[in-house]
């Protein structure tokens, strides 16, 4: 059986962003449009600065940028900010 990751990463609501080794996105599923309010345009090509807020922030950004580009992928606990200002936790 042929998995394409696309389509799963298409159909489930959670956010999910692919990262360049720079930490700018380089996709986004709708889950991750939905759930910011940006749409993908606003979003490709971005840093994940954009999504986030403060000096702490940007300090735990880079590490976790670090530990993907070490380990292949990060998991974290943060806040994202959304378009019109509001957050959510994520993990």
């Amino acid at each position: 059986m042929v998995v394409n990751y696309r389509q799963v990463l298409e159909h489930i609501s959670e956010a999910v962003f692919l990262l360049d080794a720079d930490g700018y996105i380089q996709y986004c599923n709708p889950g991750a449009t939905r759930l910011t309010g940006y749409s993908v345009n606003d979003l490709n090509h971005q840093s994940m600065a954009l999504l986030r807020s403060g000096d702490n922030d940007l300090i735990q950004a880079e590490y976790e940028r670090t530990v993907a580009l070490r380990e292949g992928f990060t998991h974290s606990k943060n806040w994202i900010f959304r378009k019109d200002g509001s957050f959510f936790g994520v993990k």
